[in-house]
C-alpha cells in the first residue's frame, strides 16, 4: 500500500504505516493518518503506541464511535508501553471530559502530566479545570498545579 505523497513509497511494516500516520497527523490530516494507524494496528495488535493513536484517530474521524475509542485507550494504558502512556492518558482525559466524566478525565491529565512533565496540552487541561473549581466555589482546595510550580 502507498499512503505517502510519493507514489513510489511503499509501506510494508507497522512502523512504516505508523510513521506515516504520525506525519499526517501532525499536518492535520486526519482521515489519512486514522487509515495509516489502522494499518499500524492490524500488523502489530498488541502495540500501545498503536492503539494510543488509533484510538484518538477515531474519535476525532468519527466521534460517535468515542466507547470504542476510549476502549482502545485503556487498552493502551493497560499495555504498559512507556512511549505511549502519556499521550494515552491525555487523550482518553480528553474523550471523558467530553463525556462529563471530569474526576476521572482530570486523574488521567494528572498521569499524563506526571509521566510526561512537558505535556502543555496536559497542564492546559489542568489549569483550566483549576479554574472553573475555583469559579464554582471551590477556591479553598489548593489545586495541583500550585503544588506544582511551587518556589
Amino acid at each position: 500500500m502507498s499512503l505517502g505523497d510519493n507514489p513510489s513509497t511503499v509501506l510494508t511494516s507497522a512502523k512504516d504505516y505508523f510513521n506515516e500516520g504520525f506525519k499526517r497527523f501532525r499536518h492535520n490530516q486526519f482521515p489519512e493518518a486514522l487509515e495509516a494507524f489502522e494499518q499500524a494496528l492490524e500488523l502489530e495488535k498488541n502495540n500501545g503506541l498503536y492503539m494510543t493513536f488509533y484510538g484518538y484517530l477515531l474519535f476525532l474521524v468519527d466521534p460517535e464511535r468515542r466507547d470504542q475509542s476510549e476502549e482502545l485507550l485503556r487498552a493502551a494504558v493497560k499495555s504498559g508501553h512507556r512511549q505511549a502512556l502519556p499521550d494515552a492518558h491525555l487523550f482518553l482525559g480528553q474523550i471523558l471530559k467530553l463525556k462529563g466524566k471530569i474526576e476521572h478525565a482530570h486523574k488521567h491529565f494528572e498521569l499524563a502530566l506526571a509521566l510526561n512533565p512537558g505535556s502543555i496540552e496536559a497542564k492546559r487541561e489542568l489549569r483550566l479545570a483549576e479554574m472553573r473549581q475555583k469559579d464554582n466555589g471551590g477556591g479553598d482546595k489548593p489545586g495541583f498545579l500550585k503544588n506544582l510550580f511551587k518556589k
